[in-house]
């Protein structure tokens, strides 16, 4: 529960706030651009937080990061929740990103206790509340903001910070291997061909993730002339799917193998995509054509997800934490490009947010291939596996 709220924490303070932002540019008086700033600047600090963490949990411990990040987690929440202009407010999101992006060593922390075959059945699980922590956010952002002002969004999100840290003081263990300061460096996983064939592989599906959530808005108020409310249904169908696409790998990961199960996985989303595309080329205009494919997607994607990310993982066990903050740099950097390739294209043809799904699914499928039909399934009773 606790490494789940870690690494979930910096996408649901954003998912709460994104539905106050008309709210947040009525009262500063600015333009929609600068407002934007507020999501668009703490990404790149997450981005770059990211790759920090990682190695400083390599060599200080685990426990310490987390109890650190925390607090500028909640430091920076109530910043935002006082802040008297917009670039107080945006410096604010800024600090909380930078203290949100310590959550990705959580990561490591599963690696440290449960190797390879019991990390990828553990990320299954945390990769499930991490795809319905953003649905329930997000409604809830909207709900405080009617009921009580964007600025209570702030102070839940700093209550929230606040409980974590209290949970963690209490009941989170270092986890750091003894020696893993000795052996292991920042630069350890660039020097691991292993370690960038799975995060080749997690970064491309979570590129095609990016895809459907930059692509979903566009598709279906504008394309399909629906109201807004259509695309939550969509977002919370590929969320829906992306949690039992985790369970799935939680259940049948130690009997297959975590390369079969990437290669599964981005089977379905590449052919969800393809799927999609061919409908809409064939006049199918309706918000069923989209919903059910996306479902796909987000399944396909929570089953490679895990396992990928376990892959990687245990090709750094002596930077573990390296190894974590690297794979989440490059997700957020690639999502972060295929979100904005997305939208652009998107004002040209519908049918591009259904293709990039469907190229980006081929790509993780190929790159997986050689492994997957080649390697001996892991065995869930080679690795210690977590609790139910």
């Amino acid at each position: 529960m606790i490494l789940a709220a870690l690494i979930a924490a910096g996408p649901a303070a954003t998912q709460l706030m994104l539905p106050a932002l008309p709210a947040v540019q009525e009262t500063f008086g600015a333009g929609v651009s600068a407002v934007q700033l507020a999501v668009s600047l703490s990404f790149f600090a997450m981005a770059v937080a990211t790759l920090a963490w990682g190695p400083v949990s390599d060599r200080l411990g685990r426990r310490p990061v987390a109890l650190v990040g925390l607090g500028i987690f909640i430091a920076g929440s109530i910043v935002c929740w006082l802040a008297p202009t917009l670039p107080i407010l945006i410096l604010g999101r800024v600090v909380q990103a930078v203290g949100a992006a310590s959550g990705g060593i959580a990561r490591a922390i599963v690696q440290d206790v449960y190797g390879t075959g019991g990390a990828a059945r553990a990320l299954s699980l945390i990769g499930m509340a991490m795809a319905l922590a953003p649905m329930v956010a997000a409604i809830a952002g909207g709900i405080i903001t009617e009921a009580f002002g964007w600025r209570a969004n702030f102070v839940g999100i700093a209550a929230i910070g606040a409980l974590m840290l209290a949970l963690t003081l209490t009941s989170l263990r270092e986890s750091r291997p003894a020696a893993a300061s000795a052996r292991g460096n920042a630069w350890t996983p660039q020097r691991r061909s292993m370690f960038h064939l799975y995060a080749a592989q997690s970064a491309l599906s979570m590129g095609a993730f990016f895809a459907f959530i930059a692509g979903a808005p566009y598709m279906i108020v504008t394309a399909l002339k629906l109201p807004a409310s259509s695309y939550g249904l969509v977002f919370v169908v590929g969320g829906v799917g992306y949690a039992l696409g985790g369970l799935l790998s939680a259940r049948l990961g130690g009997r297959h193998g975590i390369d079969r199960m990437v290669l599964t996985g981005a089977s379905i989303a590449a052919l969800a995509g393809l799927a999609m595309a061919l409908l809409l080329f064939a006049g199918w205009w309706t918000l069923w054509a989209v919903a059910v494919p996306c479902a796909f997607v987000g399944l396909g994607i929570g089953v490679v997800q895990p396992n990928a990310q376990a892959g990687a993982l245990a090709a750094v066990p002596d930077a573990a934490g390296a190894g974590s903050s690297t794979l989440g740099f490059l997700q957020l950097l690639t999502g972060a490009a295929v979100a904005q390739a997305v939208g652009v294209l998107m004002t040209h043809t519908a049918l591009a947010m259904p293709l990039a799904i469907a190229l980006l699914g081929a790509a993780t499928w190929l790159i997986c291939v050689p492994r997957a039909l080649g390697r001996r399934p892991v065995s869930a009773l080679e690795h210690p596996a977590p609790p139910r």
